[in-house]
């Protein structure tokens, strides 16, 4: 599916549509020179998102990290993460798997999902997991992502169980990066940061056009004002 522009709702949540309702995933390909926005601006899903660059160059910005990611290069995506992509070369081509955690599990509170799914978006305190394909360790994990491309594009019969076979294995790896990772402390507290910047730049969307200070954004989050300038440098930079 060529994507030239996402849509947003009021609370910066993308609206992700399907080519089948019913199998629940989509491949979004944006080719940024055709991009009817200089970039792709903050926005978080419920869905997952596993992003390939095919081409050119971007920055891959979450509330906490930025990613530089060349050709060759990929990342996985939390649900509920707020993100930003900004191309930096020409012809920047993405390739993003976005798929509801069904299309894995079957369906919600299943074995699968309790087992391998649902500890993964557990771990809040990771947003992202890059995949760079100077990581010689990398090499199989973005072979199937590639795998993943050429499914969709072509649709060879039984299509969609290969593809679910493939994302099954690329979610091994993942679940293996990210439960390495976890610190239970950490999580706890980054996701909190994460729902006061959430909220307070919806505060902002809805007051645009108004007088904004320091003290409305901390106040309406319950924060100090040096906390809440903390958030911003650390969190949006």
């Amino acid at each position: 599916m060529l994507i030239t522009d996402i849509c947003l709702d009021s609370e910066m949540q993308e609206t992700i549509f399907y080519d089948d309702p019913l199998l629940r995933h989509s491949l979004y390909i944006v080719e940024y020179d055709h991009y009817m926005r200089d970039k792709i601006p903050w926005h978080w899903h419920n869905e997952l998102e596993l992003i390939y660059i095919a081409s050119g160059a971007c920055i891959y910005s979450t509330s906490r990290k930025e990613y530089h990611l060349h050709a060759g290069d990929a990342i996985y995506l939390n649900p509920g993460t707020l993100h930003a992509l900004d191309p930096i070369k020409e012809n920047t081509v993405s390739y993003a798997n976005l798929f509801d955690r069904t299309f894995l599990t079957g369906a919600d509170g299943s074995y699968f999902d309790l087992n391998y799914v649902a500890p993964v978006f557990r771990q809040t305190a990771t947003e992202a997991v890059p995949i760079y394909h100077a990581d010689k360790g990398c090499a199989r994990i973005l072979d199937l992502i590639r795998q993943t491309i050429v499914l969709c594009r072509e649709e060879p019969p039984f299509f969609a169980m290969s593809l679910r076979n493939v994302l099954s294995e690329i979610w091994m790896y993942l679940y293996q990066s990210i439960q390495a990772s976890q610190n239970p402390r950490a999580s706890r507290q980054m996701e909190a940061n994460d729902v006061r910047v959430k909220q307070m730049l919806l505060y902002i969307m809805e007051h645009y056009q108004a007088k904004i200070s320091i003290s409305n954004l901390a106040g309406f989050v319950n924060i100090s004002e040096r906390e809440c300038y903390r958030l911003f440098q650390q969190q949006l930079r």
